[in-house]
C-alpha cells in the first residue's frame, strides 16, 4: 500500500534476486521444506525433487545429514524404489549460451521424515546429495527452523491465577527428575520500563545462536575460474550456483575427486560468495518501508495491615527435582497490586534445558497506589500523588489521607480528605513535600471507608455497607547535600610484656569548617586480627570506587584470594566465610572470561579494546596462579596467557607496553620511558604465579631490572625491583632492598613510609611492595623490621577495610595478609575502655574466642577526643571513623570538566567534556560519576564512542574512559523526567583518576526549567479547585465504549476545557 509522508508519495518496493543453479549433467535436486516452523518431538515429512537418471533404471542413492552447531546431528542413507511414479513436473532452464541451454527431465519426488529433538540448535541445516556417475556430485541444502524444543518437559503454574497481596501463593513446578531448576518472578510494570529484563525461550535459543558454525566460502578448486585467495573479496555475484554452494552453506569441507564447482566462469571475476548464495533472497535496499505487525464478591480488606513490601523482581531461588513428583512451593506474595510473570529454567545433566512460564495477578478490588521518587536531597520539595482505587460493585464514602513524622517532612497542600468513591472510580492526592531530616522517612497512605456515614454520597447510591480499606507505606531515601567523605584515624596497640600491663592512646575526631550540618556520624571499631575489617565487610565494598571493568573485577579476585590464602595458612579452618570466599573466587574467574581477547591476552573491556593489555595479562597470570591452589581453574588457560606474555618479552629481557596500562605508575616515570617498572611487575606476577621460566627468561629479565636500576629510580619503581629480586634470591636482592629502606621517611609518631612526591594511592602500594620485599628476604627477622611501615600502612585503612583505589588495596592487603601469618599471637587478652566528653566509658574486650570478629560502637557526637586505655597482653587493631558531606572537594588542575544541562523540548540533557590538562599528554583510566538530579532518571548516551562502559546505579551514572588527552572529550546523557521537583538542589557531577583518586574535579549542575509550549505553560498556571483529581477507570471490555461517530464538526467546548483566549499586542508607533 502506498502511504503519504508530507505530500511525498512512498510507493513500496520489493526486489527479489534470482539465481539458477547449474550441472554440467543437466540433473537437480531439490528439498521442499514447510513455511511453518517443525515442532518437537514431532514427525515432519520433507519433499524432495530430483531429475531422472536415463539409462540408470536401478536408480541412485541419497545421502542426507542434518548440521547443527558444530556437529552432524542425524544422517543416513535414501534408496528410491523404481516403482515411484515420475510427476508431470518440468524444470525449463533458457539461457542465452548454448553450452548452459537444458533441455526438460522428468522429475521423481520422494520424502524424508525428521524428527527435531532439543539437542537441535534453531539454525540447523539439512543437506542431500548423491553422485552421478559422470563423477559429479549434486546437491542441495535448506535450513531448518525449528519452535522452541525441550526434551526436558517443564512444568510452572500457580494453583490460583488470582491472590491478594500479602497472601500466599502456591506454585508447582515440575521437571525431569535429578534436575536443578531457578526460578523468578518479574513485576510487569518493570517489564513495561525494560523489556530486556525477561527471560524467554526464543531468547534462550538466540544464546544458542552464536554456536552455529559460519559458513564457509567454497572451495576454489585449480583450473576452475582460476581466483587468487587475495582476489577473493572483490568477487562478484554470480547468476548461478552449484554444489559446492549447499556444502559451504552448510559449513562442510569437501575432500573428493569428483566434481562439484561446475558453474559457468565469467570475464569479470563473478563468483558465488555466501552472501549472494541464497536460492531467492529479499533485498534489503528498496525504498519502501517495512513495519511490524502485531497481530465479582470480593474482600474489601488488605490482607496485611500496612503494605510496604514492593520487589520489582522476586521468587528467586534455585532447587533440586529430586522426585517425579511435582514440587510445590508456598510463599507470601508482595503487596504490590499488579501481575507477575514467573519463570523457571531447569538443567540436567542428559536431558538438557527447559523453560516455562506462568502468570499471577496480585489483586484487592480497594487499594492505594502512592508514587514518589526512590530518592532526595535535604531541602528539596518533592512531589507525591497518592491514588485511590475502587472494584468494588457500590459506591463508599471514603476518608482518605498521608501520615508523615512532620518534625521531618513538610507537606504543602491538604493531607486528608472525605470524599464519595463509586465503582470503578479513582481519585488522587496529590502534595508537595519538604524534606529536612536525612535517612529513610516513612510516608503512610491512609483509606478508610466509612460505612455509617450517608452524607458524603449522594442520595440514592448504592453505598458498600462493609469497611474496606487499606493502607500503604514507602520510603523516601533523604541524603544530604554535598559529597561524602570520610577520614580514618587507626592504630596497630601492641602490648608485649608477659604480665598485664597498661597503655593510653588518644583519637581526635575533626570535622572541617564547611562540613554539611547532620551529615556527621562517627564509629569505633576493634578487632584483635588485622584482616577482621575485610572479613567483617565481606569483601563486597572493600573498594570504594565503581568496580564495572575487567581491571576492577580481578582487584576483587585477587583480594578474595589473598583473604582465603590467609584464612588457611594461618589455621583458621572452617571458618564462616571460606566458602563464601570460595564462590566468590569461582564467579569472579568466569567473569573474569568476558575480558579475555582470542589470541589469550585480557584487557580492562575486553572485545571493546582494540588489543590485550600486557600489564592486566600479567595481574591474571598472579591471580590464576594463587587461586588455583584452593579452587579448580583451567590450568590450560593459565599456561597459555603465561605463554602470550612470554611471547612479547624483548631480547634485553624487558617487557613493553602492550595495549592500555591503566595505572599509570606502571608506565615508567613521567615521561613514560622506562621498561622497568612494568617488566618488575610482570616478573613478579610469573613468580608469585609459580610459572615455569627458562634461565634463560631470567637472567635477561633481571638484566634489565639492574640496567635501569643504575639510573635514577622513583621510589615505587625501587620497590617493584626490590621484591622481584627477593622472590628470585638474587644476588643484588639485599643492596636493592637496603637503598629502598634508606629512602623510608621515619614519622615522629615511629611510622615509616614512601609518600614523598606522589599521590595516596601510590604511597600505600608502595609501601605494600616494600613490606613485601622485607619479609621475603629476611622471613621472620624482617617481622620486627616490617612494623613501622605495617603500623603506617594500617592508618591509611578505611572502614571497610579497604584502601584508596584497587591496585593499591590488592597489594596492602597482600602485604598485611603476609604479616599477619608471621605474627600469631593466639594468647592475647586485652580491655580496651573507651571514652569521650559526650559518652561514657564502655569497655570492649578482645580474646582468641572473637579475635577474627570486628567490634563496633556509634560515636554519637562529632567532633569528638576519644581515650582509649587498653589493659592486658597482645595486639589489637583500632580505628576511629568520621564521615560527612562537605559542599565540594578541593579541585585539582589535572582535569578539566565542562557541564552542560538543557531542557530544551523538555528533553533533558546533560553534556559532559573532559580533557586532561598536563602536557605530557595521556592520563590513566578515568571515571565520570554523574549524580541524578531529583526526578531525573538516566536513558541513554549519545556520542558515546570514547565511553568504555557506562555503569548504572541507584542515583548516579558511572562513565569509564580509559585514558584522557588534552583533546576535549565530549559526551550527553539523554535523562528522563519523571518527578517535578521544587527547589531542586545543584547535584554533582566528579570526575576522577581511578588509580590516583586525589585527583579529582567537581562540577555542580541544575537542570533548567522545561521550556513548555504556551498551551502547557497556561495549564501549569491554571488554579486548582482542590488537592483531589477524580477520574473514572474504565473496566475490562469496556475500552471505547462511549466512542460514537458524528456526521458534523464538533462544537468548542465552554467553560475551563474552552480554548485559551489569545492576545495580540497592538502594534508600535
Amino acid at each position: 500500500t502506498a502511504t503519504s509522508d508530507g505530500g511525498k508519495w512512498n510507493n513500496p518496493v520489493s526486489r527479489i534476486h534470482l539465481r539458477a543453479w547449474t550441472s554440467m549433467s543437466g540433473r537437480y535436486l531439490h528439498i521442499s521444506i514447510p513455511s511453518e516452523k517443525f515442532e518437537c518431538s514431532k514427525n515432519t515429512s520433507i519433499l524432495f525433487y530430483h531429475t531422472k537418471l536415463r539409462n540408470h533404471p536401478e536408480g541412485v542413492t541419497f545421502y542426507y545429514q542434518v548440521v547443527s552447531g558444530h556437529q552432524v546431528v542425524d544422517k543416513g542413507i535414501l534408496s528410491p524404489r523404481r516403482s515411484w511414479d515420475d510427476i508431470a513436473y518440468r524444470i525449463p532452464l533458457d539461457s542465452s549460451s548454448s553450452s548452459m541451454r537444458v533441455s526438460g527431465y522428468s522429475v521423481s519426488e520422494f520424502s524424508l521424515t525428521v524428527k527435531p529433538s532439543w539437542g537441535l540448535s534453531p539454525n540447523a541445516r539439512l543437506m542431500v546429495y548423491y553422485a552421478h556417475p559422470n563423477g559429479e556430485i549434486i546437491a542441495d541444502a535448506v535450513p531448518l527452523e525449528f519452535k522452541p524444543c525441550d526434551s526436558n518437559e517443564v512444568l510452572l503454574s500457580f494453583a490460583a491465577k488470582s491472590v491478594q497481596p500479602g497472601t500466599p501463593a502456591t506454585l508447582s513446578l515440575s521437571a525431569a527428575q535429578g534436575s536443578v531448576c531457578g526460578t523468578w518472578a518479574l513485576d510487569q510494570a518493570l517489564l513495561q520500563k525494560t523489556a530486556e529484563a525477561e527471560f524467554t525461550p526464543e531468547k534462550l535459543l538466540k544464546l544458542l545462536t552464536p554456536l552455529e558454525a559460519k559458513p564457509n566460502r567454497p572451495t576454489v578448486l585449480k583450473g576452475h575460474c582460476v581466483l587468487s585467495e587475495e582476489n577473493w573479496h572483490f568477487a562478484g555475484p554470480t547468476l548461478f550456483l552449484d554444489s559446492a554452494a549447499a556444502f559451504a552453506e552448510s559449513s562442510v569441507q569437501v575432500i573428493t575427486d569428483m566434481k562439484i564447482n561446475v558453474r559457468p566462469c565469467w570475464e569479470d571475476g563473478g563468483m558465488w560468495t555466501p552472501e549472494h548464495g541464497a536460492r531467492v533472497g529479499i533485498d534489503d535496499g528498496g525504498d519502501g518501508e517495512i513495519a511490524d505487525l502485531a497481530p465479582a464478591t470480593t474482600v474489601p480488606k488488605s490482607a496485611v495491615d500496612i503494605r510496604s513490601h514492593f520487589p520489582e523482581t522476586w521468587l528467586w531461588e534455585l532447587r533440586h527435582i529430586e522426585r517425579a513428583a511435582p514440587l510445590n512451593l508456598s510463599r507470601e506474595i508482595p503487596h504490590s497490586v499488579t501481575k507477575w510473570k514467573a519463570g523457571a529454567l531447569c538443567l540436567h545433566p542428559t536431558r538438557g534445558l527447559g523453560m516455562a512460564a506462568d502468570t499471577v495477578n496480585a489483586v484487592q478490588p480497594f487499594f492505594i497506589q502512592l508514587s514518589l521518587p526512590a530518592v532526595a536531597i535535604r531541602g528539596e520539595t518533592i512531589p507525591i500523588t497518592a491514588s485511590l482505587f475502587n472494584y468494588l460493585r457500590s459506591c463508599i464514602p471514603v476518608k482518605f489521607g498521608l501520615i508523615v513524622d512532620a518534625s521531618c517532612l513538610k507537606l504543602i497542600g491538604s493531607p486528608q480528605k472525605r470524599f464519595c468513591l463509586c465503582s470503578e472510580d479513582t481519585v488522587s492526592l496529590r502534595l508537595y513535600a519538604r524534606s529536612d531530616c536525612l535517612g529513610q522517612l516513612n510516608i503512610t497512605a491512609h483509606a478508610l471507608g466509612l460505612s455509617k456515614d450517608d452524607s458524603i454520597c449522594e442520595p440514592g447510591s448504592v453505598t458498600e455497607t462493609r469497611t474496606a480499606r487499606d493502607s500503604l507505606r514507602k520510603s523516601l531515601h533523604v541524603l544530604a547535600e554535598g559529597t561524602p567523605r570520610e577520614k580514618s584515624v587507626s592504630e596497630y596497640v601492641c602490648l608485649k610484656a608477659p604480665t598485664n600491663s597498661t597503655g593510653s592512646r588518644r583519637f581526635i575526631l575533626k570535622l572541617p569548617g564547611n562540613a554539611i550540618h547532620g551529615s556527621s556520624k562517627g564509629v569505633f571499631t576493634v578487632s584483635g586480627d588485622i584482616l577482621s575489617p575485610v572479613l567483617a565487610s565481606g569483601l563486597e565494598s572493600i573498594v570504594k570506587l565503581p568496580t564495572a571493568c575487567g581491571e576492577q573485577n580481578l582487584a576483587i579476585l585477587a583480594t578474595n584470594v589473598v583473604v582465603l590464602d590467609y584464612l588457611i595458612s594461618s589455621g583458621h579452618f572452617n571458618h564462616p566465610l571460606e566458602a563464601k570466599l570460595r564462590r566468590n573466587i569461582l564467579t569472579g574467574y568466569e567473569q573474569q572470561l568476558n575480558y579475555r581477547h582470542p589470541n589469550n591476552g585480557y584487557s580492562a573491556f575486553g572485545s571493546a579494546d582494540p588489543e590485550p593489555s600486557l600489564w592486566l595479562t600479567a595481574f591474571i597470570v598472579r591471580t590464576y596462579g594463587k587461586a588455583r591452589q584452593y579452587v579448580s581453574l583451567d590450568d590450560t588457560e593459565l599456561s597459555l596467557n603465561t605463554q602470550w606474555l612470554l611471547g612479547h618479552q624483548y631480547d634485553t629481557g624487558c617487557f613493553p607496553s602492550v595495549g592500555r596500562v591503566l595505572n599509570s605508575q606502571l608506565k615508567g616515570g613521567i615521561q613514560g620511558t622506562s621498561l622497568s617498572p612494568l617488566t618488575a611487575y610482570v616478573l613478579i606476577s610469573l613468580l608469585e604465579a609459580n610459572a615455569t621460566l627458562s634461565p634463560h627468561v631470567q637472567e635477561t629479565a633481571v638484566q634489565c631490572l639492574v640496567e635501569e636500576s643504575a639510573q635514577e629510580q622513583d621510589s615505587y619503581s625501587l620497590a617493584l625491583h626490590a621484591y622481584a629480586l627477593a622472590l628470585l634470591r638474587h644476588r643484588n636482592a639485599q643492596q636493592t632492598f637496603h637503598l629502598l629502606w634508606s629512602r623510608g621517611e621515619l614519622e615522629a609518631d615511629g611510622t615509616l613510609h614512601w609518600s614523598r612526591n606522589v599521590s595516596s594511592a601510590v604511597a600505600v602500594e608502595t609501601s605494600g611492595y616494600a613490606i613485601l620485599s622485607c619479609l621475603t628476604l629476611h622471613k621472620e627477622a624482617g617481622v620486627s623490621l616490617a612494623l613501622p611501615a605495617v603500623q603506617w600502612l594500617l592508618k591509611q585503612r578505611n572502614h571497610r577495610g579497604g584502601f584508596i583505589s584497587t591496585q593499591d588495596t590488592v597489594i596492602a592487603m597482600q602485604a598485611l595478609a603476609k604479616y599477619a601469618k608471621m605474627v600469631v599471637l593466639p594468647d592475647t587478652r586485652l580491655t580496651l575502655t573507651v571514652s569521650s566528653q559526650h559518652m561514657e566509658p564502655r569497655d570492649l574486650h578482645v580474646e582468641p574466642a572473637n579475635a577474627m570478629l570486628l567490634q563496633e560502637m556509634p560515636i554519637p557526637i562529632l567532633p569528638a577526643t576519644l581515650e582509649l586505655n587498653v589493659t592486658g597482653k597482645g595486639c589489637a587493631f583500632v580505628q576511629a571513623t568520621a564521615k560527612y558531606n562537605v559542599p565540594a572537594p578541593t579541585n585539582t588542575n589535572n582535569f578539566d570538566l565542562l557541564v552542560e544541562p538543557s531542557h530544551t523540548a523538555c528533553k533533558p540533557k546533560l553534556k559532559l567534556c573532559a580533557s586532561y590538562l598536563l602536557s605530557w599528554g595521556m592520563s590513566g583510566m578515568v571515571i565520570i560519576q554523574v549524580h541524578l538530579q531529583t526526578g531525573f532518571r538516566f536513558s541513554r548516551v549519545i556520542d558515546d564512542l570514547e565511553v568504555k562502559k557506562i555503569e548504572e546505579e541507584m542515583n548516579k551514572v558511572n562513565l569509564y574512559f580509559d585514558e584522557l588527552s588534552n583533546r576535549r572529550t565530549c559526551v550527553t546523557l539523554v535523562l528522563t523526567q519523571e518527578y517535578e521537583v521544587r527547589d531542586g538542589l545543584p547535584t554533582a557531577v566528579i570526575l576522577q583518576d581511578y588509580y590516583d583518586p586525589d585527583m579529582i574535579v567537581l562540577r555542580n549542575y541544575t537542570i533548567p526549567t522545561c521550556e513548555r509550549d504556551q498551551q502547557n505553560i497556561v495549564d501549569t498556571q491554571l488554579p486548582l479547585q482542590s488537592d483531589v483529581v477524580q477520574q473514572s477507570v474504565p473496566s475490562e471490555g469496556a475500552h471505547l465504549s462511549n466512542f460514537r461517530n458524528i456526521d458534523q464538526e464538533p462544537d468548542f467546548p465552554d467553560g475551563p476545557e474552552a480554548n485559551l483566549p489569545v492576545t495580540v499586542p497592538a502594534p508600535e508607533d
